[in-house]
């Protein structure tokens, strides 16, 4: 079986990530443990990933359930750019010998800009297409897979990645996925409600808990907020997603000078968490402070230029500036990553208005109401119709109908 071949293939490398993904899928696929080890059982196995990286209670969890089956039956280093070709130029030497010195030498590429990193993450993984950690990095590129062959890590990514349909499944990392579907189509309900059975099912799980703790914050459910985040302090305390979700809990409770600490230690645990930077700008454009959330979702969009609530916030940030041009570019920045987005349609429209561009701001509201939005948007556009010209009492009258129906 591919999936055993590659945990094991994976775990001597020091690739614990990879090998506890792998782990969690032959557990959910019911693979027989004789397959795995000769020893041990895949529950044992899964728990032994968890304890390599470092999710010490998680691991406690699934020991216990190996338990009772049985008896029923950092901060990241400060490398210099010397220091960073010296290391390019060692590994393009010797990195088209093996696939994982491929995916290590497409990282470091990434890491100094270059984009050359893309091309070699997808060699490394058309060669070894078991390390997901190199799936996760290709994440944010819109590779082309055409030419890839099946693979359970590939049909994986392309339900990460929206690329098909999510099945109904039991495996937790699909539900996962589910869940995470729900949440960026800001159906939060849907996607508190398999969060809530993901939890029961692993409650010491930390990936993308900081994604619940934001549904949570929309919900404004402040009871569930604080338990999600005293629960994942007592997993593990020392990880982004764990001051985020602290963070969120502050933030809600408008304690800005507490949240911006949290989200400030998450960003000291791992500088290129986005999400930390992108919150961390919010908590700023709370506080009034716009220039130093134009900073903070700059940082965001360096590491990943796919999120679209980076661009919302630079634009949202030079509004605050009161420099409408600004915030219509990186508006129409964040529409071409969520296009249906009325929040979004609604802000353009105001920065075209607050310009004169009545006419562009008309089209901005009209293409928001192809889609579910707010009713007083027809009163936004009946008042527009009024400024282009106050004659156009038939276009005034229609939208004041629409609102109050």
């Amino acid at each position: 079986m591919e999936l055993v071949h590659a945990v094991k293939e994976c775990s001597a490398r020091g690739l614990n990530q990879s090998a506890k993904w792998l782990m969690e899928q032959i557990v959910a696929r019911g693979i027989d443990s004789v397959q795995v080890s000769q020893s041990y059982s895949s529950t044992y196995l899964l728990a032994k990933s968890m304890f390599d990286t470092r999710e010490y209670l998680r691991c406690c969890y699934y020991l216990a359930i190996q338990f009772n089956s049985q008896q029923e039956d950092d901060l990241i280093p400060n490398t210099t750019n010397q220091q960073y070709q010296d290391l390019i130029a060692e590994l393009k030497e010797i990195y088209l010998q093996d696939p994982f010195l491929m995916y290590l030498y497409a990282i470091v590429l990434i890491d100094t800009g270059s984009k050359e990193g893309k091309k070699i993450l997808l060699d490394s993984l058309r060669l070894y297409p078991y390390n997901w950690s190199a799936w996760e990095a290709l994440e944010k590129y819109d590779p082309q897979l055409e030419k890839f062959s099946k693979s359970i890590p590939l049909e994986m990514f392309l339900i990460k990645t929206n690329q098909t349909d999510i099945p109904d499944s039991d495996n937790p990392y699909i539900q996962l996925q589910q869940a995470l579907y729900y949440y960026n189509n800001r159906d939060y309900d849907q996607a508190d409600k398999v969060f809530k059975l993901i939890s029961k099912r692993d409650p010491y799980l930390l990936d993308s808990m900081d994604c619940y703790s934001n549904i949570l914050f929309v919900l404004k459910n402040s009871a569930e907020l604080y338990d999600l985040a005293f629960r994942m302090s007592q997993t593990n305390r020392f990880t982004p997603e764990t001051m985020v979700c602290i963070g969120n809990y502050y933030s809600m409770h408008q304690n800005r000078e507490k949240a911006i600490e949290y989200f400030s230690r998450a960003l000291k645990l791992d500088t290129r968490y986005a999400p930390a930077w992108i919150l961390l700008g919010h908590e700023y454009v709370e506080s009034c402070l716009p220039k130093q959330a134009l900073e903070c979702y700059r940082k965001a969009v360096e590491i990943d230029e796919s999120d679209f609530r980076a661009w919302y916030g630079l634009a949202q940030a030079y509004d605050l500036l009161q420099v409408p041009t600004f915030s219509i570019y990186y508006y129409q920045k964040a529409l071409v990553l969520r296009p249906n987005d009325t929040r979004i349609w609604s802000a353009l429209s105001q920065s075209l208005e607050q310009l004169g561009k009545y006419d562009e701001a008309i089209a901005c509201l009209k293409r928001l109401m192809t889609t579910e939005h707010d009713p007083i948007e027809y009163i936004k556009l009946a008042k527009l119709y009024l400024k282009i010209n106050p004659e156009l009492e038939k276009n005034v009258a229609y939208y004041y109908q629409k609102y109050i129906k």
